[in-house]
């Protein structure tokens, strides 16, 4: 199994990661767009059309999701291929008809900064410095200054008023949600890919606080809530609902808004992020039954 160790390359790290993943006939490789710095956004399809989105890196001190999703990932396409049943399931035959499509990392400009920045173009270099002041332990943007999932078209404007009150009105390591909604080609790069593929339903994974988020105000998509119940069991996390300047403008809002279908974002973890990488296999212990669970219900 492929292993994401903090200092090197962040960006040759996934790309080797997903390059492991498309060596199984089953697993189709692809880029959802690219980043403000050019890098490819990798996607990985498998199994049938019938698809549920996973998406992980969308904050770069969040790492730990990228590489959580992929060993996930690679623990699912090792017993499809093998046959053998994976966290009790048939996993061959289940995914002949069900289908997963997955961003192992939103933005990996941003990620590079934040994973390890020895290796940055002069790009990262420059956005680290303006935006930082050269400090990587708080950037959590992308290259523009903008938070991604405050930058989905969803209560956008209502979210500008909370940031502006908050004092954010411009780039920043965190928290601004650009200049309007979509601006940033990582946002646009997972809506076009949702148009796409149109996903029954769609998992967002984040760090850190062990909930899982599931509705967007009055929406509650059909067995939205049931399943968040499900899915909060299955790993013993607590379902929640973010409050002030988190409530709107995510990726899991965008989508429940847009398709009114099931969306849950998972705080994976507890600690400060970054949280370590050592704690991968921790997190893929409780969390890949959940994480099968949410792909085939």
């Amino acid at each position: 199994m492929a292993k994401f160790a903090v200092g090197g390359s962040f960006y040759s790290q996934l790309c080797r990661t997903c390059g492991e993943l498309a060596r199984y006939d089953f697993v189709q490789i692809g880029s959802a767009g690219s980043t403000v710095g050019g890098r490819e956004i990798p996607y990985l399809k498998l199994g049938g059309d019938d698809c549920v989105l996973f998406l992980a890196g969308t904050h770069p001190l969040e790492y730990i999701t990228v590489a959580v999703l992929t060993g996930w990932l690679q623990r699912l396409c090792k017993a499809i291929e093998t046959g053998r049943q994976f966290c009790g399931f048939d996993v061959r035959a289940a995914f002949r008809r069900k289908g997963i499509v997955a961003v192992p990392c939103h933005n990996p400009d941003g990620t590079e900064i934040a994973f390890g920045n020895g290796v940055l173009s002069p790009l990262d270099r420059a956005a680290l410095a303006e935006i930082c002041g050269g400090n990587p332990a708080i950037f959590n943007c992308n290259l523009n200054g903008v938070d991604l999932n405050h930058n989905f078209d969803a209560g956008w404007t209502e979210l500008r008023r909370l940031e502006k009150e908050s004092g954010i009105d411009g780039p920043s390591p965190r928290r601004f949600g650009g200049p309007f909604p979509e601006s940033e080609p990582e946002t646009r790069a997972i809506v076009n890919l949702c148009y796409e593929c149109v996903p029954r339903q769609a998992v967002s994974l984040h760090s850190q606080g062990e909930e899982i988020f599931w509705r967007y105000g009055d929406i509650l998509p059909k067995h939205s809530e049931i399943m968040a119940h499900i899915l909060a069991i299955s790993c013993n996390y607590t379902l929640g609902e973010p409050e002030g300047i988190a409530s709107h403008g995510g990726f899991k809002d965008w989508f429940i808004r847009e398709f009114d279908r099931p969306a849950f974002t998972f705080e994976i973890g507890r600690g400060q992020n970054p949280l370590p990488v050592a704690e991968t296999q921790t997190l893929l212990k409780r969390l890949s039954d959940t994480l099968l669970i949410a792909a085939l219900m």
